[in-house]
């Protein structure tokens, strides 16, 4: 019987981390260009944080 509820307690948890991880996950779109409307290459962070991306060769 303890080890049933264990084993219960132990897939809750590993599902409730799961579910955290899934809604941490934001999507941010955009375009970024030169002043002369050309696109650029350039690395995006999302302010007070360390995550962020960099740009493809079309600026996306």
């Amino acid at each position: 019987m303890l080890r049933s509820c264990t084993t219960m307690i132990l897939l809750m948890f590993c599902h409730l981390m799961a579910v955290a991880a899934i809604h941490d996950q934001i999507t941010i779109s955009g375009k970024i260009d030169s002043k002369d409307g050309e696109p650029v290459f350039a690395t995006v962070y999302l302010k007070n944080s360390t995550k962020g991306t960099m740009t493809d060769i079309d600026g996306n």
